[in-house]
């Protein structure tokens, strides 16, 4: 045993970190494959599931998704007894063993927040970013978050191209922003009113009160 949360344990059976109890909320127990991380970010998982299941009274069927901070998870049925952890891969949308990915995106995100003394405001898969051109072709980008309606994530994220004309702004989701600008999700989690600016050699992060205004 490595750990009890919520009355639920969660075990480590090499090369699975596995729950032990949410079978008494839900059909199945859930496992997740051990990868590059530490421990600790698996039991994070495992711990989130747990959260998700018995604040929300909710139950996690096979081929199941959920969103994890800014990333999905997928649940695939294994042995008639586990709940297996897989992820969509962020160029081919391939379903893929385990959720190293998903940990590489959160912990990059809180690396960010931490540098500039933000709040961790995770902008999830289901939610609308607003783009200009340029941005999905690799130009560099200003990138702004105002507060914003729970479908939009608040970020307006745009490049040189941009000739001021809001009808030229094109709304996508993470997921697509992910395939073609991987390298700019990290600042995603930001709070509103933060700006970055990133380009192929640097990037800047500053709050700008005047968003918020």
């Amino acid at each position: 045993m490595l750990e009890v949360f919520k009355g639920k344990v969660i075990k480590f059976v090499d090369p699975y970190y596995i729950t032990e109890g949410l079978s008494n909320d839900m059909d199945s127990e859930v496992r997740v494959k051990k990868g590059a991380f530490k421990e600790e970010d698996y039991i994070y998982v495992l711990k989130y599931i747990i959260d998700y299941i018995t604040q929300e009274n909710a139950k996690i069927f096979p081929d199941q998704t959920i969103g994890f901070n800014s990333w999905i998870l997928n649940f695939i049925l294994k042995q008639n007894e586990y709940l297996e952890i897989y992820e969509t891969h962020p160029v081919t949308h391939e379903l893929v063993q385990g959720c190293d990915y998903s940990l590489e995106v959160m912990n990059n995100q809180i690396k960010i927040c931490d540098k500039h003394s933000s709040k961790y405001l995770f902008t999830r898969v289901n939610q609308n970013i607003v783009i200009s051109d340029g941005v999905l072709e690799g130009v560099a980008v200003e990138g702004v978050r105002y507060e914003a309606p729970e479908h939009m994530s608040g970020w307006y994220l745009t490049t040189d191209l941009y000739n001021d004309d809001i009808n030229s702004l094109k709304q996508i989701r993470l997921p697509d922003l992910a395939r073609r600008r991987p390298e700019l999700i990290k600042y995603l989690a930001l709070d509103n009113g933060f700006r970055f600016f990133a380009d192929s050699k640097n990037d800047e992060v500053w709050f700008d009160e005047e968003v918020l205004d």
